[in-house]
């Protein structure tokens, strides 16, 4: 029951965003995808992630009497757009696209539940339950009509069906593991990444636990022959589910898999402690998780870390209870080398593995000699936790601890802190203001103009007076230097500057 209401909770938090915000820079492409294969019954428009995503976060709008448009030939973003605007009743599709996406959250909660709960027991599992939904970062995406959160939510259920095989393996349990694997592969190409990294910590770390001290054999490996096999082949009857049983299903499956390797090849620009460039940086996703992540379950999640890989060398506790940590430093391990830093989201999946370990680390303070002690750590850890979450809301988004400092927007930018998002809270304060007219350089997908801002573009290297209007990824990573000299006046949320210059 406290499980649930934690997930309640974080599920009325996130809904409360949707009218906050006016659209990201991906989620008109995700709509448009996911509309082609429920309106046209096709799926060619945009083959840069699988389907499953794109439908659920169509699912709503398509519902509602949304359709394709005559934009269609003019690209994703265009038909997205184009959708959206349809029938005048954007904010009315934007929240239904996202509501799509909720599903995803709770079913990963649930998991986090589950899973933490196999391990630790009930109280520990709500524990895991608390810092999952108070993580900014799951909140945010949880709340955006994109593919992240169905890919943390899959790949995790995915995971834990695996460990739950191993432990008893059975036909049952084998189907039921290959449709999520079907899944996550259908969430979103980072899974082609993900999925085999964490079976083969999975199986590799169960052979070692479990080999006979006798001969050193695996006598357990016949035993998950057949749920293997079957599993297989849920897996891949799932992903041709998904591209609606097309004989073009494998050519498409692997484009969308050369699609994504070419992007983390460099193919977008990136923004890290100034430098702008299409090559990945190795800190990126280390530092990325330091300063987004709540300093609480940072430190707990440490405790947890420690003794996850110390319960390994000592042999002590069941052998699934140090998995969680395993998984979260392997999935840290895919990402070390990517050459795209766009943002913690692509490591979205790792967040539910990290909130068991931290939970597991709250036991394990908890478990010390000094156990009042423990218990008045762990209940400020935690107190300290939901407060920092509460006060972040609505703009998960943004989100950085407090060893980020006064100017996050100098270490990292897109989609860790701008996105897009805050074109509403602009319009709306350059309303209240008054302001006549603004010259504004928006990094988005929206059309200003459609969206209600009338507004003169703003070149990168020739001053202009008067009111400017600048999203931070537009400040930094493009050449706007000359505005060093002047401070802003007004934020429109957390992404967006406004000056006021006169001379």
């Amino acid at each position: 029951m406290a499980a649930a209401v934690l997930i309640a909770i974080g599920a009325a938090r996130i809904v409360t965003t949707y009218g906050v915000f006016w659209q990201t820079v991906d989620e008109p492409v995700t709509l448009a995808a996911g509309m082609e294969w429920l309106d046209r019954g096709t799926y060619t428009l945009d083959q840069t992630q699988p389907p499953l995503a794109r439908v659920a976060v169509s699912v709503g709008p398509y519902a509602d009497g949304r359709q394709s448009t005559e934009q269609f030939r003019a690209g994703a973003l265009n038909e997205g757009n184009a959708i959206l605007e349809q029938g005048g009743h954007y904010d009315r599709t934007l929240l239904l696209a996202r509501a799509g996406v909720l599903p995803f959250f709770i079913l990963s909660a649930f998991v986090v539940w589950l899973w933490a709960r196999s391990i630790v027991g009930e109280g520990v599992a709500v524990v895991a339950v608390l810092i999952y939904t108070s993580l900014p970062i799951v909140l945010a995406h949880a709340g955006l009509a994109t593919s992240d959160m169905t890919i943390t939510a899959m790949l995790t259920a995915y995971l834990f069906a695996l460990v739950r095989t191993m432990e008893a393996p059975s036909i049952a349990r084998g189907v039921l593991t290959g449709v999520c694997a079907g899944a996550a592969l259908l969430s979103n190409f980072s899974a082609v990444l993900f999925l085999p990294a964490g079976t083969i910590v999975v199986v590799a770390y169960y052979a070692w636990t479990h080999r006979s001290k006798v001969t050193g054999a695996n006598t357990w490996a016949p035993r998950l022959l057949g749920p293997a096999v079957i599993g297989a082949f849920v897996a891949l009857l799932t992903i041709w589910t998904g591209y609606r049983f097309s004989p073009d299903a494998a050519p498409a499956f692997l484009a969308g898999i050369r699609s994504a390797l070419t992007n983390g090849a460099g193919a977008l620009p990136n923004y890290f402690l100034g430098d702008v460039s299409t090559r990945g940086h190795m800190a990126f996703f280390p530092v990325a998780i330091l300063l987004k992540t709540p300093l609480a379950a940072l430190a707990l999640a440490m405790a947890g870390l420690i003794a996850a890989f110390a319960a390994i060398f000592s042999g002590a506790r069941k052998w699934e209870a140090r998995l969680p940590a395993l998984l979260s430093a392997t999935l840290l391990l895919c990402m070390l080398t990517s050459n795209n830093d766009a943002g913690l989201r692509q490591l979205l999946p790792m967040f539910p593995l990290l909130a068991i370990a931290a939970a597991d680390g709250a036991r394990s303070i908890m478990a010390q000699r000094q156990r009042l002690a423990g218990r008045i750590v762990v209940g400020a850890l935690l107190a300290w936790l939901v407060v920092s979450s509460v006060m972040a809301h609505p703009d998960y988004l943004a989100y950085f601890n407090e060893a980020a400092g006064q100017h996050p927007e100098r270490i990292f930018l897109r989609d860790d802190l701008d996105s897009g998002q805050d074109l509403k809270r602009l319009v709306s304060l350059v309303k209240q203001a008054r302001i006549g007219s603004v010259s504004l350089a928006y990094f988005g997908s929206a059309d200003p103009a459609r969206r209600g801002i009338i507004a003169s573009p703003l070149a990168e290297s020739h001053p202009v007076t008067g009111f400017i209007a600048i999203s931070l990824w537009k400040r930094y990573a493009e050449e706007y230097s000359w505005l060093d000299r002047y401070a802003p006046v007004m934020t429109a949320g957390k992404s967006i500057w406004i000056y006021h210059i006169t001379y």
